[in-house]
């Protein structure tokens, strides 16, 4: 239950802390729940455990209400709210500034409790005017899983008594365009509930939001898709699944996207879609939905900027690299010139690749092969150090042996991760700090062909990176990585001034 779209939502009043031992709050889909009581709750957490890991059992979702008016005080009730419990957050009053904060919020939740990337979803309130001119950019949002038209708290927010279709007509077709389900919810003005869920299937709602404990049972019966229902889903699933070996656009098929969602919504909760069969709509192109990968691991908000930061000063230090570089080799032979562009290369190509991996949104493809250019990388900046230090410093036979070792080892550690990206992680380590260190092999080479100066300030280079690997190997605080960045800049630092001395 916790990836299908609900039925039925039960939004539970303030205080109410006797509704949790009713045994019909089982009947309810989805629970929304103040998150001033689920502080409450989880403060005293011994009187309601038991009851909740039933919930859980049950696949009842569970979301916190929160006021985006008010986001400081919903992240105060949060603090001692496990959220493996919750399925996410219910936003009341929702403008894109509180979805913006909340996102951040969220990926710094599921890092400190080591949930997978995207597990806390959004569900929006629009009742406000506000959220309605901005429905199509709330219902963008990633996280943003169902949207929530709130007739009551609207009507009560504008001032007006005696509601009309109007509204409902101006939510239809953006709720349609944004492929977000639509929720409709309590209306006072109704005493009857079945010929509500009708009137509100006809405005295209997929669920029903009710604060009465007795209305799930008959909610969820209208909701449950019927056997006729359930056979046209199956239809339209089958021509997606045709057309997509086909490599055909969904426009080919006379069937819309609102369609495709209907349908993976009737399966879905007929228990008749399974992962691999998951499709979704991009650009009319029939694609794979089962492909998404979510981060288990990942850093937050905050420790990104402050990792692509910190690389990003590496780009500008291997332009200037060069340029002096180049300078001093002036009037000297091609190979001399060459050694140098490698290095610096080998320096731009580390910097870009992790500044633009850590820069780019988590979950996306292009930050899956950004990081696989970062590991990689990593080895082209090893060799590439060592280039100009084999064959333009030592020189004879033993750089030359130096040069061929370093640059095989590389590619060999390169094409790991070209063929298993994520495996061979001792192996990894192990090539770097010994490719790393190669040097030390021929210390008294190094030492008579370098100098003294440069042949130090090599050394000290080295220990600075093999602390950053201490570091980013343990991950013994927040913003260790971006320790490692720094220990990473100032052991390529010490390594170019090393070059330029030698």
């Amino acid at each position: 239950m916790k990836n299908k779209i609900p039925r039925s939502y039960l939004e539970i009043e303030k205080n109410n802390y006797n509704i949790y031992f009713d045994e019909a709050i089982l009947n309810a889909d989805a629970l929304i729940i103040e998150s001033s009581d689920l502080n409450y709750i989880f403060n005293n957490f011994e009187n309601y455990e038991n009851r909740f890991d039933i919930l859980l059992e049950k696949g009842i979702q569970i979301y916190a209400l929160i006021d985006a008016f008010n986001l400081k005080t919903a992240y105060k009730d949060l603090v001692k709210v496990y959220a493996n419990y919750l399925t996410g957050f219910a936003i009341l009053n929702t403008t894109v500034k509180s979805l913006n904060r909340l996102t951040v919020k969220a990926r710094s939740i599921e890092n400190e409790m080591r949930l997978d990337f995207g597990t806390l979803k959004f569900i929006p309130y629009i009742n406000t005017p506000q959220a309605i001119e901005n429905y199509r950019k709330i219902a963008s949002y990633g996280r943003v899983v169902s949207m929530h038209f709130d007739e009551a708290r609207f009507y009560d927010y504008v001032g007006i008594n005696n509601p009309t279709h109007e509204l409902k007509n101006k939510i239809f077709i953006p709720a349609m365009l944004a492929k977000k389900p639509l929720i409709l919810g309590y209306n006072a003005n109704k005493d009857n509930l079945l010929s509500e869920l009708k009137e509100d299937r006809e405005f295209g709602a997929v669920s029903k939001l009710t604060k009465e404990i007795g209305e799930l049972a008959e909610i969820n019966e209208f909701y449950t898709p019927s056997e006729a229902e359930i056979k046209e889903a199956r239809e339209v699933y089958s021509r997606l699944l045709q057309a997509k070996k086909e490599g055909r656009k969904l426009k080919t098929l006379s069937i819309s996207e609102y369609n495709v969602i209907n349908a993976q919504i009737v399966l879905s909760r007929s228990n008749l879609l399974k992962e691999e069969l998951q499709i979704v709509i991009k650009n009319e192109a029939i694609k794979d939905g089962s492909k998404v990968i979510k981060p288990k691991k990942f850093y937050t908000f905050g420790e990104e900027i402050a990792n692509a930061i910190t690389h990003g000063i590496g780009i500008i230090l291997a332009i200037v690299f060069l340029v002096l570089l180049l300078e001093k080799a002036k009037g000297r032979g091609f190979y001399e010139n060459l050694a140098y562009i490698i290095y610096a290369f080998s320096v731009f190509c580390l910097y870009l690749s992790s500044t633009l991996y850590h820069g780019l949104p988590l979950g996306t493809r292009v930050k899956r092969l950004f990081h696989k250019f970062d590991r990689m990388s990593i080895y082209l900046l090893i060799a590439g150090t060592y280039t100009p230090l084999t064959l333009v410093v030592i020189g004879g036979n033993i750089g030359l042996t130096l040069f061929v070792i370093l640059w095989v080892g590389s590619l060999i550690g390169i094409l790991l991760n070209f063929i298993k990206f994520g495996k061979f992680k001792f192996v990894h380590m192990f090539l770097y700090v010994l490719l790393g260190w190669i040097a030390i092999f021929y210390i008294e080479t190094v030492f008579t062909t370098l100098g003294l100066v440069p042949s130090i300030l090599i050394l000290l280079g080295g220990i600075s990176y093999t602390i950053g690997i201490v570091f980013y190997s343990l991950k013994l605080f927040k913003f260790t990585h971006m320790v490692w960045h720094i220990f990473t800049i100032i052991g390529t630092v010490l390594h170019f001034i090393a070059i330029y001395l030698a």
